[in-house]
């Protein structure tokens, strides 16, 4: 009699034990490990008894070369290269003119050169920006240089390097871009050249009459807006706005 009511009295503790673990949140895994595994149980015991503790397992810390693996998202992401042909001198206030566009910033004639100089053939691309940047931190990224360079680096290596354009490539780009847009009404298709056209802003990196560097930013909101800034300026501008650049790597950044 005894052994069969010290049975009835277990299969009733670990039914209340199946319950409690099944709000603790063990499932049929858990207990046929315990069931089947006679080492396990007696450690478990010790547990119970007070004469061994439970303890975390501290997760593996990730190591520098780990960390160093991990691909970290691109600053500015290549989009596309488009040819630019040889372009003459062109008055500055005559540029970016045109029924297709709409609000013209006064500082694009008082800041910029009374005249834009002639250029040879170039490659223009157009990145996407992939995270909030300012201007500078824009040009650091295609420069590929620290993200604390100075201002005066930035400005001299874009122009070693050729990065600034004119506002007759400017034009150029914008009219292909323009006429792409409105492709179903015209005779001439244009070309997607990669700038955004809805409203968010395209940059542009070209030079004042003062050999400075400055930003002229074109969005188009049904007609294409002309601002200009300085390069320093802090503004943050988030990710997917476009930038280009003359002759610059085509690759992420």
């Amino acid at each position: 009699m005894s052994s069969a009511s010290d049975f009835g009295r277990d299969h009733g503790l670990i039914l209340e034990a199946v319950i409690t673990g099944r709000k603790a949140g063990w499932g049929p895994d858990e207990w046929a490990k315990l069931a089947n595994d006679e080492s396990l149980m007696r450690e478990v015991r010790k547990v119970l008894l007070g004469t061994a503790s439970i303890q975390s397992l501290v997760p593996a810390q990730p190591t520098e070369e780990a960390e160093l693996n991990v691909k970290k998202p691109a600053r500015l992401n290549f989009l596309k290269s488009v040819s630019l042909p040889p372009m003459m001198e062109k008055e500055t206030s005559a540029c970016l003119e045109g029924d297709h566009f709409g609000y013209r910033d006064p500082d694009i004639d008082s800041w910029l050169p009374k005249m834009q100089p002639a250029s040879a053939a170039a490659t223009a691309v157009v990145y996407a920006l992939g995270e909030s940047l300012t201007f500078a931190g824009m040009c650091r990224a295609a420069l590929k240089i620290a993200n604390n360079a100075p201002l005066d680096e930035v400005e001299r290596l874009l122009k070693e390097r050729n990065h600034v354009l004119t506002l007759q490539q400017l034009d150029d780009m914008i009219e292909r871009q323009e006429k792409f847009v409105n492709s179903r009404n015209s005779l001439q298709p244009g070309e997607d050249v990669g700038l955004h056209t809805d409203g968010l802003a395209n940059f542009f990196p070209v030079l004042d009459k003062n050999g400075k560097v400055g930003v002229v930013r074109v969005p188009r909101d049904g007609k294409w807006h002309r601002f200009v800034r300085r390069l320093g300026n802090d503004y943050v501008w988030t990710r997917g706005r476009r930038l280009v650049l003359s002759n610059s790597d085509a690759s992420n950044l």
